[in-house]
């Protein structure tokens, strides 16, 4: 048995106990329910709140569902005849909450609450007291319903949030896990028995995906780095990853640490020196070993290496991070697709993303392991003479497996994110004592050229691919490689990244995700790459050059060997390397472990210390059996896939992102361009004329009158004119009393008071909307303070009337082209609030939907009216005064006969209704207002 309970307590205090749906009694809190909140009791009304007032959101839209926790209780802020914004920034409609009235109306069925505190008894009624002995003093969370057994001795029991049960979630981890270990075994048992053939086949589908598909992984990185770049400056910038509360679990400083070990961190250290010192031997084009050859080696290195692999890691890391924060989903690959698929995120198309991920992070971290393994061996070689062996290569991963191991049952806090900044000071420090005594101005300069090079040929590089001619085949082992590998590590770093995100706005996301790494790689690049090749152009030392691209894993200690200081440098580097190594497969067990248990965010050690082992051994094997390079070439092959699913991610993302500014935003209006456009015209065009006729002084006074066009608004051209007319008349009034006035400084007071206070009380009483006196008492402080000389008020009041007037013209020019353009659009907007009002009937939404109705057939009412001309009634205006009237006879028909009767109707009648009223236009297509009346009706009406 199972009480029925409401809640406020966040879901991140608690610890989860699963169970199945079908042992939950579900129940919503619903009108009449009451309960106890701060010590008051509370009965629930199913009416509008007011400002202070306290609401129960019970009925979030289906697409907030992930953004309101059911039964969660806020203090309203603002509201308005569509919604409401509480105190936390939630936008909601009416339906969605239930008020909280003060006290516990007698007809009321009480129900559980955690509130034990003594009730106020100013607030409680006498009638029937409240039994405090049966209150629920146990925290429960505020996401889904929550249910607990009468005799249990656990906090909870069970739950369901966003009526997707727990239990759903937990199997999904679970089959996501096993099928995932299944083919790791497969592939192992694969590349250590069959290796030859496991490499043709990964071989046959990577060099496919690379000769035919190169200009989807060009094309789809560039729009990465361009959708990123839109997010930081996109109105969703400021959108946080969490509750608006939330604040950063980790300083800026661990934070980037932690994102740059996680990205990129032993990549850097392994390729800085390899990559542009073959480059420059084997440049894309031109000659090698040349001075254009280390540039473009430098430039490439950049490219490689800066913007495009951090704009992947942005795209996959911000749209988990949105998901899983403010949407509320499990931290899982396949939980950035729910605004596309929905609940199917739990079915087999999201086991199969998650799935994928998982293949595809085992196999490149087991690969990195094995990689890693070598240069911590060529090190150790290099520094203390261990013989770089096989088996001392397996001995390497062993302790590191032993070592991350004993991090990762640290968690975050302490393991991953102390030896990230541990990383970080030693980088920076082996990075400056490189500037120091190392070639110091060529770093500087290489730095600065190659930066320019880079910006300037982004676009050409990001498109390369090499048509005719020589150097595809460049292109292909390094760009496209490149790519193909980022994108393969995507789900890893991305996962990740999401998981050490949150609190953080998107702006600031982008940045420290996408700007601040691609700074530090290139200046990383620039130290190790600039001082490489320096080495290498000084000494003439093609030698050297040639040692380095075929030692890639000893190349930065063989560096390290030329400069002075070299044995503290290489025990630096040694240490950043087994740093680096560590934190990378502590930080992919991490992950591995999320999603293998359905998208948790701190999964258990078990399941965590068996991916250590599993990669590790993975590694281990493979090195064995010489199968590394076709494990590499298995994990990038999974990066085609990838490609399509990072671009809808895209999609989706914006789609959420989308919903929650609407969310967070009631009744907000697109920006009135065309009016702003007119405004600046009105008050421009007199000063342009004025500039023309070689008098400036003239053409700034008339263009006091363009504050005429402020008065503008959607209102029938009828009314318009007589409004503007007036608006000018006033001006010109103000700009004579203004001269007039002048002299005299206390008649300049005195009218000022009088022309505002008549202002407000003309535009109150006619309820003429506006800004009021706001522009009158600025134009006539304006003309007060310009030179007393009250004989110029007859030629300023000409020049402001002739400025208004010419505002009277451009906010009529409309007329022209639509005379009824106002009355056509409010009509239309009554045939399809109409057609909405047909659709609500017999649905929860009715009665809001009915209220809408009657607002909007109230507006277009005032509206025909203030444009009813007498002695200009024409065809057109008959129609939409009929239609009106129309509209108003269905409402009202079937607000009598189907309102209360329980029953829809039929949906072929609002599509009729709603293809009615996109028909309208009055110049062109007299169809829809032919189809209602005839002209000669509107007497009979």
């Amino acid at each position: 048995m199972y009480k029925q309970s409401i809640h406020l307590i966040r879901i991140r205090d608690l610890s989860q106990h699963l169970t199945k749906a079908a042992q939950v009694e579900r129940y919503r809190p619903k009108e009449l329910d009451s309960f106890v909140f701060n010590q008051k009791e509370y009965t629930l009304r199913n009416r509008k709140a007011e400002e202070g007032d306290y609401i129960l959101i019970h009925n979030p839209r289906p697409d907030s569902l992930d953004t309101y926790s059911l039964n969660e209780i806020e203090e309203l802020e603002t509201v308005d005849n569509k919604g409401i914004i509480t105190s936390n920034s939630h936008g909601l409609r009416h339906n969605e909450y239930l008020l909280m009235e003060p006290a516990r109306d007698s007809d009321s069925h009480p129900i559980d609450y955690q509130d034990i505190e003594m009730v106020d008894t100013k607030n409680s009624q006498d009638s029937e007291p409240l039994d405090l002995s049966n209150l629920n003093n146990e925290l429960l969370p505020s996401i889904g319903d929550i249910y607990k057994k009468n005799d249990s001795t656990e906090i909870l029991e069970a739950m369901v949030v966003a009526e997707v049960p727990m239990a759903n979630k937990s199997q999904k981890g679970s089959s996501v896990f096993i099928i995932s270990l299944l083919l790791t075994l497969i592939f192992i048992i694969w590349g250590v028995f069959f290796t030859d053939n496991l490499a043709y086949v990964t071989n046959l589908i990577y060099n496919g995906s690379i000769d035919y598909l190169g200009w989807l992984y060009l094309g789809a990185t560039l729009f990465f780095v361009i959708f990123s770049i839109y997010l930081l400056f996109s109105k969703y910038g400021n959108i946080r990853l969490g509750k608006k509360t939330d604040r950063p679990d980790f300083n800026t400083a661990s934070w980037l640490a932690m994102l740059f070990g996680a990205g990129m961190g032993i990549g850097i250290v392994y390729w800085g020196v390899a990559e542009p010192v073959t480059h420059y031997t084997s440049p894309p084009y031109g000659e090698p070993y040349t001075v254009e050859a280390a540039n473009t080696a430098m430039k490439f290195t950049f490219f490689h290496w800066g913007l495009d692999p951090w704009a992947i890691y942005t795209i996959i890391g911000l749209a988990l991070a949105f998901f899983q924060y403010n949407k509320r989903l499990p931290a899982a690959i396949s939980s950035a697709f729910h605004p596309i698929l929905g609940d199917k995120i739990y079915g087999p198309i999201g086991k199969t993303i998650d799935i994928l991920s998982v293949f595809a992070t085992v196999f490149g971290i087991a690969t990195s392991l094995g990689l890693g393994a070598m240069q911590v061996t060529a090190g150790m070689h290099d520094i203390f003479g261990i013989p770089n062996t096989l088996f001392v290569q397996l001995i390497v991963i062993a302790v590191a497996t032993v070592i991350f191991t004993i991090s990762i049952n640290t968690g975050l806090e302490r393991g991953i994110q102390y030896l990230s900044n541990t990383a970080m000071i030693l980088s920076f420090a082996i990075m400056l004592l490189i500037l120091i005594v190392g070639p110091t101005l060529t770093i500087i300069k290489v730095l600065f050229n190659t930066t320019g090079l880079y910006i300037s040929d982004f676009i050409q590089m990001s498109l390369r691919l090499v048509p005719f001619g020589e150097g595809a085949e460049w292109i292909a082992s390094w760009t496209l490689f490149y790519w193909a590998w980022w994108i393969a590590w995507a789900p890893f770093v991305g996962m990740f990244i999401a998981r050490v995100s949150r609190g953080r706005t998107i702006r600031e996301f982008v940045v420290g995700v996408l700007i601040v790494p691609t700074l530090g790689t290139c200046l990383w690049m620039s130290v190790f790459g600039g001082s490489a090749l320096e080495l290498v152009q000084q000494a003439g030392n093609n030698d050297l050059a040639a040692y380095i691209t075929e030692n890639v894993s000893l190349s930065i200690f063989t560096f390290f060997d030329y400069l002075p200081l070299n044995s503290l440098l290489s025990i630096l580097g040694f240490a950043v390397v087994a740093i680096y190594y560590i934190t990378v497969a502590d930080t992919a067990t991490f992950v591995l472990g999320m999603l293998s248990e359905g998208g948790t965010l701190n999964p258990s050690n078990k399941i965590k210390v068996t991916w250590g082992i599993i990669q590790s051994g993975l590694a281990a094997v493979l090195l064995l059996a010489g199968g590394l390079e076709v494990l590499q070439t298995a994990s990038i092959a999974a990066a085609l896939p990838f490609t399509i699913i990072l671009i809808v991610m895209c999609f989706s993302l914006l789609k959420g992102l989308k919903s929650e500014v609407e969310a967070l935003t009631v009744n907000r209006k697109p920006f009135p361009w065309l009016k702003a456009f007119s405004a600046g015209l009105a008050a421009s065009l007199p000063v342009l004329i004025g500039l023309l006729f070689g008098n400036l002084e003239y053409g700034l006074i008339a263009g006091l009158g363009g504050f005429t066009y402020l008065y503008v608004f959607n209102i029938p051209y009828a009314q318009r004119a007589k409004k503007l007319f007036f608006v000018v008349l006033g001006m010109t009034l103000v700009t004579v009393l203004g001269t007039l006035a002048a002299p005299y400084p206390l008649a300049v007071a005195i009218l000022m008071g009088v022309i505002g206070a008549s202002a407000i009380f003309i535009f109150g009483s006619l309820r003429i909307a506006g800004p009021s006196a706001i522009f009158f008492v600025l134009v006539f402080a304006m003309v007060s303070g310009m030179t007393v000389d009250p004989g110029l008020a007859p030629l300023r009041a000409v020049l402001v009337f002739l400025g208004g007037s010419l505002s009277w013209i451009i906010a009529m020019i409309g007329w022209f082209f639509n005379p009824y353009g106002s009355e056509e659009t409010v009509v239309k907007r009554v045939y399809l609030e109409l057609a909405k009002f047909i659709d609500s009937v017999g649905t929860k939404d009715c009665n809001e939907s009915r209220y809408h109705m009657m607002s909007i057939l109230n507006e277009s009412e005032e509206t025909l009216t203030a444009g009813y001309i007498p002695w200009r009634e024409t065809d057109l205006f008959k129609r939409l005064y009929l239609l009106n009237n129309h509209a108003n006879k269905i409402f009202m028909y079937i607000t009598d006969h189907f309102n209360d009767a329980g029953e829809k109707l039929p949906q072929e009648l609002g599509e009729t209704v709603r293809e009615l009223a996109n028909s309208f236009d009055g110049k062109k297509n007299k169809s829809a207002y032919e189809t209602i009346s005839q002209p000669n009706e509107m007497d009979d009406e």
